[in-house]
């Protein structure tokens, strides 16, 4: 499971998404906030980094882990399946498909001080 460490709190289980078994965390930013994957089973891609293709989340001490494709329009046809950085703004970026092509994405959230 992904997790989040801080010297106040110890070790955090972040769970992982309704109906996942593994979950990976790929960065915090500096209001906690913390992105990553939730899937099935975790692999190694050509270079040897572990990765896993599922659904991209977000979590944050308010929120939980939530799924990123919950938070964006229904109908975008966007499939986001990994969440690779979060800035202090809150903005996203990882990878998802359109229209069956990958491609890497940006979210920007409506209001980034609403945290």
């Amino acid at each position: 499971h992904a997790f989040l460490w801080s010297q106040a709190g110890g070790i955090q289980d972040l769970g992982v998404l309704p109906g996942d078994t593994v979950s990976l965390a790929n960065k915090v930013n500096d209001s906690g906030q913390v992105v990553g994957s939730s899937g099935a089973s975790p692999s190694y891609n050509q270079y040897g980094i572990l990765g896993l293709t599922g659904r991209g989340f977000v979590w944050t001490q308010a929120n939980g882990m939530q799924d990123l494709n919950t938070l964006i329009p229904a109908n975008s046809g966007w499939a986001l399946i990994s969440a690779v950085d979060v800035n202090y703004w809150g903005q996203i970026v990882g990878q998802g498909t359109i229209n069956g092509k990958t491609h890497g994405f940006l979210l920007t959230p409506t209001n980034p001080f609403l945290r």
